[in-house]
């Protein structure tokens, strides 16, 4: 069989990532799988065995005529989304026709990174819009819904753990030193501005609220994303950009400690499949001041609130996710894994850090997550599925 998956969005790494654990899956199966990619998302495919087909930036009947022709060519068996929301707001871009996938006479496999049956056609990407797709969404019949992430007794769920690789030398060929690390990373969308002053805001806030919290943790960090964030941590702080795939997952695999912004990251996946402990920083305070802390804050956290707050609430720095993530997570193992913390509880922060650090993580939790995901259908089988109850 053969497959084209499109990745057309930007700032879709995360859903690409999802997108390229399906694809290896249906690799082994002895299937061939074409990326149609955004040139932005180009550097994951380095040393990956998959041909890529970069989009152009045309838009309208010229995309769809683009679109037809690489169908033509490959002839696939079905045409696989990275993911719902991605590729129909890529599709909108590009001005495509509402028609432009339908009319393959092929099986249209979306991953549903949200699963839309249980949260609904709105996500609230940010705290006063939420993007909307199409109601129809929520009942399209061939659908990966990512186990990891969803909850495992989710309809549609397959079983979509990382393949963890070996660190070997990664730290040497980073030039990252040896012993405990924390390791931190942002997306280009997390540190681009937006243009809307209330949201470019919080992305410029936390980052330095996060430089005060991560000196105390008297360890290296790691942070890979774009761009540096102007941190010293008294010679502790090592920023890289972002890496190819599998670069990647060597250097989480070998890190001690995840610090995560995002409670939707596929890096909190990746690091729990290795066994690396990962605690989150969320925000439900609404507040200007501190006054529901039960503790006196220190004189750092004082003088950062009284220059940076109000917050919204967020569970996806810095957008927000806030009713979307409360849903997917609510009852959810996964999220006990993340060890979830309010951003400005700076003891539960260090706290929590210190002792995932010190190796006191709950591996029961764990190994019993892990256990109800293995139970799941690989993708390949719910592709293969999907093919037959089509043709």
């Amino acid at each position: 069989m053969t497959h084209l998956v499109l990745a057309l969005a930007r700032s879709s790494w995360g859903e690409t990532t999802l997108a390229l654990r399906i694809a290896e899956g249906l690799r082994r199966a002895g299937d061939k799988v074409v990326f149609v990619i955004h040139r932005a998302l180009a550097k994951l495919f380095f040393a990956t065995p998959f041909e890529i087909i970069v989009a152009p930036d045309i838009q309208g009947p010229a995309f769809d005529a683009f679109l037809g022709h690489v169908v033509r060519g490959e002839k696939p068996n079905s045409i696989i989304l990275a993911d719902f929301l991605m590729a129909f707001e890529a599709l909108r871009r590009r001005e495509a026709h509402p028609q432009t996938l339908s009319r393959f006479s092929v099986p249209i496999i979306g991953i549903d990174t949200w699963h839309f049956p249980e949260i609904g056609d709105r996500i609230d990407v940010r705290p006063d819009h939420e993007l909307t797709v199409a109601p129809k969404v929520a009942s399209h019949p061939f659908r990966l819904v990512p186990v990891p992430f969803i909850r495992p007794s989710a309809g549609c769920g397959v079983q979509l753990l990382p393949e963890v690789l070996e660190p070997g030398g990664i730290r040497r060929e980073l030039s990252l030193p040896e012993g405990p690390m924390a390791t931190i990373c942002t997306s280009g969308w997390q540190q681009r501005d937006s243009g809307l002053a209330h949201m470019d805001r919080v992305k410029e806030s936390l980052p330095r609220l996060l430089d005060i919290y991560l000196r105390r943790l008297r360890v290296p960090v790691c942070h890979v994303g774009p761009r540096a964030y102007p941190w010293t941590l008294d010679g502790r702080y090592h920023h890289r950009s972002q890496l190819p795939s599998l670069t990647f997952s060597r250097l989480i695999t070998s890190a001690t400690l995840v610090v995560s912004t995002n409670l939707c990251a596929t890096t909190n996946t990746l690091a729990i499949a290795a066994g690396v402990p990962v605690v989150s920083v969320i925000n439900d305070h609404l507040g200007e001041g501190l006054e529901h802390l039960d503790y006196s804050p220190s004189k750092a956290l004082a003088q950062w609130a009284a220059e940076h707050l109000p917050l919204y609430r967020f569970r996806m720095w810095p957008m927000s996710g806030y009713r979307t993530l409360s849903m997917v997570l609510g009852g959810n193992p996964y999220g006990a894994l993340l060890h979830p913390v309010q951003v400005l509880d700076e003891r539960r922060f260090e706290s929590t850090s210190q002792a995932l650090l010190a190796g006191e993580a709950d591996r029961g939790l764990r190994e019993r997550y892990l256990g109800l995901v293995h139970r799941l259908p690989t993708p390949a089988e719910r592709v293969h599925r999907y093919c037959r109850l089509s043709t």
